[in-house]
């Protein structure tokens, strides 16, 4: 009998390690997929099957539902019935957690981000009896899923999505709530070790499964390089507040990502440049006004988007890494609310700026360079085999 593996992803660059470690681990293994938010709708588009909260109403009582219907009244939610679930569940071991008041008063200052529902993930574990957990750096479920495992005895991995020990990855070597973390690189590594008590010989340099098609196609993202007629930009959006829960020391300028459009709408309006705006799938942006530029909608695919870009604006978006893996300019914006945990103008990777008026300059600096601001020290084989090869050790011990 196969040993049953749980994936547990919430969307994004999240959802996209999970969809190519599936048929890797499938050959060997019984796999599930947990999925939450908008890693359901693409893993329907991908046809890949996979549970989620509202497929478990034996563990969805009466108050969770009321609970899901008070806080789901004024969201705009695709499936309704799996919103009322998640949010019910989540906020319902809240309040059981802190009490009423208390956990409203949390909810209030915080949002989803203060969500950890391991009663919830207890009883999931309960039906799907897994043998190992494969989760993500995500908080929340995905940490809660990682946190029972660790209750019950039951080997875990957990596999960073970027670069950036604060993007939750150093949260779970603090907690010891992995069996093992996998990282992207040797510097990665590095920096989580002597960040963490976490043990050096559980920290793995796999790669992450996302650039494992990237890495063999450079040579023909360089030959239709030589092709292109005009400098090819891709600005990975992600709303960029002033201020965050998880960062309440730090602030931002509101008008920043406003600021942002308007002066790339602007240099979308010369002729020599084409400017292709693609936004985070967990929000929706109004483009309206930026009439110079294409958008690229969620079902495109990125990597071929990629394939046909010459610059790569973000903040902190993961594409800004796969663009440099194929031999993209980055250039990103530094002074953002992210910035305590993530800079790739830190990381010698890109062309930092602070405000919207500096992005013509930093562009004029990329064009002139004949070469990459940085190429990226990657790992060995595919990301794949190397978790495969993880997943199989931890469950023959």
């Amino acid at each position: 009998m196969k040993k049953k593996i749980l994936l547990v992803c919430y969307g994004g660059g999240h959802v996209k390690i999970i969809k190519h470690l599936y048929p890797t681990l499938t050959n060997d293994f019984d796999v599930a997929i947990l999925a939450f938010t908008s890693a359901r709708e693409y893993l329907k588009e991908e046809g890949i099957p996979f549970l989620s909260y509202s497929d478990f109403p034996e563990l969805i009582g009466s108050e969770a539902a009321r609970l899901g219907k008070e806080l789901s009244a004024n969201m705009n939610a695709l499936d309704l019935d799996e919103t009322i679930a998640y949010m019910g569940v989540n906020f319902q071991e809240l309040l059981m957690e802190h009490g009423d008041a208390k956990g409203r008063e949390k909810y209030q200052q915080e949002g989803r981000g203060c969500f950890f529902p391991t009663r919830f993930m207890g009883g999931v574990f309960d039906v799907i009896k897994p043998d190992l957990v494969v989760a993500t750096n995500s908080p929340r479920s995905e940490r809660a899923a990682l946190f029972v495992a660790k209750q019950r005895g039951i080997p875990s991995v957990c596999v960073a999505d970027n670069l950036w020990i604060g993007g939750g990855v150093l949260d779970v070597a603090k907690q010891q709530v992995a069996s093992k973390i996998c990282v992207i690189n040797e510097a990665m590594k590095k920096e989580l070790v002597d960040a963490s008590a976490f043990s050096e010989q559980d920290v793995v340099v796999t790669g992450s499964p996302v650039f494992d098609s990237l890495k063999l196609r450079k040579a023909e993202w360089q030959n239709n390089k030589r092709n292109r007629s005009t400098v090819n930009i891709l600005y990975a959006d992600v709303p960029l507040p002033a201020s965050h829960p998880k960062f309440p020391e730090v602030t931002a300028d509101p008008e920043l990502e406003h600021d942002v459009r308007k002066v790339l709408n602007q240099l979308a309006g010369k002729e020599s440049i084409s400017m292709t705006f693609r936004g985070h799938p967990n929000f929706n942006i109004d483009y309206s006004e930026c009439s110079n530029v294409k958008v690229s909608p969620p079902s495109e695919d990125l990597h071929e988007l990629l394939m046909h870009t010459d610059i790569v604006i973000t903040a902190v978006s993961t594409v800004g890494l796969e663009g440099v893996l194929l031999g993209a300019q980055l250039i990103t914006l530094e002074n953002t609310v992210y910035r305590v945990v993530a800079s790739y103008e830190k990381l010698a990777m890109s062309v930092g700026v602070q405000t919207a008026d500096e992005l013509p300059a930093a562009l004029d600096e990329v064009l002139k360079s004949a070469e990459q601001v940085s190429s990226l020290d990657i790992y060995e084989g595919k990301a794949t085999d190397n978790i495969k090869r993880i997943c199989h050790s931890l469950l023959s011990n």
